[in-house]
């Protein structure tokens, strides 16, 4: 009479090995050997009206063994998909093409005001100057004991936002006149005899 085996239940993270087959009594259990890495006997079914021999019911309870241990193992590959997932994060050739463009129109509108900008700002740094210089000769003008002309080359060589400044010798009827550095090439002017008024050309 073949011995009596019995299943145990698989529990996850169990290792699969020949003990998940055991029989009731020690003694009973002492020749069986399912070698569970040799190949297994082919299956053939019994005959109506009589029992399947002891190989064959070893054989098949082995098998289906197997099957429910491989069947019940956890899947690490959707365990590595998802891993991979989370860790790979970055941008995408279009949102790097969006952030290229956005980028491009902002410098193409922003560049060409910054430049307008500085060079009016160059622009009102020459007025400051020669208005301040203009305002100072024609106190010296309008001083009974001053001549009537006055040399104001070594006040203007000292100006860093203004160009040279003409006529060198000013009297009270004189306009003055000069450009900015780095400025819009406008004329800024300073008539002295409306009260040394001072303005950016047009």
């Amino acid at each position: 009479m073949s011995p009596k085996v019995t299943l145990r239940k698989y529990q996850p993270g169990q290792r699969h090995s020949h003990h998940a087959l055991s029989a009731p009594h020690q003694s009973s259990t002492k020749n069986f050997n399912p070698a569970p890495f040799a190949p297994l006997s082919p299956v053939i079914p019994a005959k109506a009206g009589t029992q399947p021999s002891a190989a064959t019911h070893k054989n098949k309870t082995w098998h289906t063994t197997c099957i429910s241990v491989h069947r019940h193992q956890p899947d690490h590959t959707t365990e590595r998909l998802q891993m991979k997932k989370h860790t790979q994060k970055g941008f995408t050739l279009i949102e790097l093409m969006i952030v290229v463009a956005i980028i491009g129109i902002l410098a193409a509108i922003a560049l060409p005001a910054y430049q307008n900008y500085t060079q009016r700002s160059a622009d009102s740094a020459c007025l400051s100057e020669l208005s301040a210089v203009a305002k100072i000769t024609l106190a010296d003008l309008l001083d009974p004991n001053a001549g009537t002309a006055i040399n104001i080359a070594s006040q203007t060589a000292r100006f860093t936002s203004c160009g040279a400044v003409t006529p060198p010798s000013v009297e009270i009827t004189s306009t003055l006149e000069t450009t900015a550095l780095k400025g819009t090439n406008k004329k800024i002017t300073c008539d002295m005899n409306n009260g040394a008024t001072c303005k950016i050309g047009s």
